[in-house]
């Protein structure tokens, strides 16, 4: 399977059936003379990952962002190869951007999996509840939900004709082992709830903001799953 279009700007450049079956979605965003990536997958299949991107048309070295979800090897572990091939800057959010910067096999879940995990030079380490940039003409949010882990991160872009919302494993499991919190889940919901976004794009799919919405109300209705 190759790369898609999910909606205008966005395409999915990597994932399970596309690049390595324990990678999280990779999503790719073009913007007027950039581009950025949300997620990198386990960084096993980073080849498959690069001849995606090119596949959509968009030079590796134009790439100015790789945004990190959240620190597990899934949506984090190609980060550094990523980064080094393209020269983008990568951005992730305290205390998950610590965990990644020192590439802690046991924090990123990577020795669960059987897998390594290769420390990553971060460019923009977050602290702030929210901070946003403008970028190539479209304005990124980058906001602290934490839950799943203690630095999960959402990012909103909006852009002439799009507000997409990437969001991780914010649906995802929590456990005790790697920090979750269901309090701060709770608050994170909410806070992605009262946004306003066409699209909504988590580690598996991307939905349209009456769906995100209802799995949302949904999600919070039947409380998340422990593990």
């Amino acid at each position: 399977m190759t790369a898609y279009r999910v909606y205008r700007r966005i395409y999915v450049i990597g994932g399970r059936e596309l690049t390595y079956p324990l990678d999280s979605n990779i999503y790719l965003v073009r913007l007027n003379d950039t581009a950025i990536i949300a997620d990198t997958g386990t960084g096993e299949g980073w080849e498959a990952t690069l001849r995606n991107i090119l596949e959509v048309g968009v030079e590796p070295r134009l790439i100015s962002r790789i945004m990190i979800t959240h620190c597990h090897v899934n949506n984090a572990g190609g980060a550094e190869r990523l980064r080094r091939i393209t020269g983008g800057v990568v951005v992730a959010h305290e205390p998950d951007a610590t965990i990644i910067r020192r590439g802690d096999q046991n924090a990123t879940l990577a020795s669960e999996y059987g897998l390594k995990f290769q420390p990553v030079v971060i460019g923009f380490s977050l602290r702030r509840s929210e901070f946003s940039e403008n970028l190539s003409g479209a304005e990124i949010l980058y906001m602290h939900t934490p839950g799943h882990t203690p630095g999960s991160m959402s990012i909103l872009i909006e852009a002439d004709d799009i507000r997409a919302l990437f969001i991780g494993d914010l649906f995802g499991p929590l456990s005790k082992k790697w920090g979750s919190s269901i309090d701060a889940w709770k608050r994170s919901m909410e806070t992605i709830y009262g946004l306003d976004f066409d699209l909504m794009c988590s580690g598996a799919r991307c939905v349209g903001a009456s769906e995100g919405r209802s799995f949302i109300e949904k999600a919070l209705e039947a409380g998340p799953i422990w593990v």
